[in-house]
């Protein structure tokens, strides 16, 4: 077995004293690729980081690969893992690990990367390690990302005060509120077509609701496990479709009406700031949908292990 795969085998399952006596050797982490278990090449670090908090790995391996990974190297990870929320448990766990929360790459900071792509719990997370909001890159500051959208102002500045807000703090609750209620208005009138159908999720995604039932999953399973006959017989695969967003079959009609008759009376109390609050739209959204679900839902066939999920890149 060559020392590579056992370098990738030691990362996955956390096995410490092999990274050790891997270092205490004198071999390095730079210009290797490893694989993640899904089958992406991925640096040392890298693959630190997800193994720590998808798999076997342990914050151990993470920091002993940290220290012993060049100053680009940490820089290119963390940047990487700050364009999108769903990195959010990887790029905390570089933090924990000590990486400098500004190191970043092609003359930018993670903090200005998360604020351009709308990452609302990156740019939190960032700023709670004293991520620098006003230091520049070749686009700027965060605030130049921000371009006066203010949650991402309002948050940088709270920092600057030194009083850290979360996305919470500066959402629109009364946008929320008719938010929930067009789309309650939507999935009632939705319903009213779809009363031969068993729907197992709803969700968002993209700032969109989308939905699949039993029935068209079953086509799109039958079709997946025609075209990928080794792949769609395992049950992991097989869940992972079921709840993938890009794979339903319903995206549900926005119904637009100012009409007074035409508002649902929903309980509100999901907009009530919680211990530690840290949710953003489209989390607020989803608890509305799912503390109102016996009145919006209520047209609809429901099946038993039904779920509301919000889904993908925040809005």
């Amino acid at each position: 077995m060559s020392q590579t795969i056992e370098l990738n085998q030691a990362i996955l399952s956390g096995n410490v004293s092999f990274i050790t006596d891997y270092i205490q050797s004198g071999a390095g982490f730079g210009k290797i690729t490893l694989v993640t278990p899904d089958g992406y090449g991925a640096s040392p670090l890298r693959l630190a980081a997800i193994a720590e908090t998808k798999y076997k790995g342990s914050p151990e391996i993470t920091k002993l690969i940290l220290e012993n990974s060049s100053a680009e190297e940490q820089g290119e990870v963390l940047y990487s893992f700050a364009s999108e929320d769903k990195y959010l448990e990887q790029a905390s766990a570089l933090l924990r690990a000590g990486i400098q929360v500004d190191s970043g790459q092609k003359n930018s900071t993670p903090l200005q990367l998360a604020v351009g792509n709308q990452n609302p719990k990156m740019v939190y997370l960032l700023l709670s390690y004293g991520a620098d909001p006003n230091r520049k890159g070749e686009d700027g500051s965060a605030f130049d990302s921000a371009d006066s959208n203010p949650l991402y102002e309002g948050m940088l500045n709270s920092a600057l005060n030194g009083n850290l807000k979360s996305p919470y703090y500066f959402i629109d609750l009364e946008k929320v509120k008719l938010s929930l209620n067009r789309w309650a208005n939507s999935i009632q009138a939705f319903a009213q077509n779809n009363t031969d159908k068993t729907f197992y999720v709803f969700g968002i995604d993209g700032g969109r609701l989308v939905a699949n039932s039993e029935e068209e999953f079953q086509k799109t399973l039958k079709k997946y496990q025609e075209k990928y006959p080794d792949r769609y017989n395992q049950e992991d695969k097989i869940q992972s479709l079921r709840y993938n967003p890009g794979d339903f079959s319903f995206s549900i009609p926005e119904k637009w009406n100012d009409d007074a008759g035409d508002v649902i009376h929903l309980d509100d109390s999901f907009l009530n700031p919680m211990e530690n609050e840290t949710r953003i739209e489209k989390e607020l959204l989803r608890d509305g949908l799912i503390l109102n679900r016996n009145l919006i839902f209520k047209d609809l066939k429901l099946s038993s292990d039904f779920r509301i999920s919000a889904f993908g890149h925040v809005y």
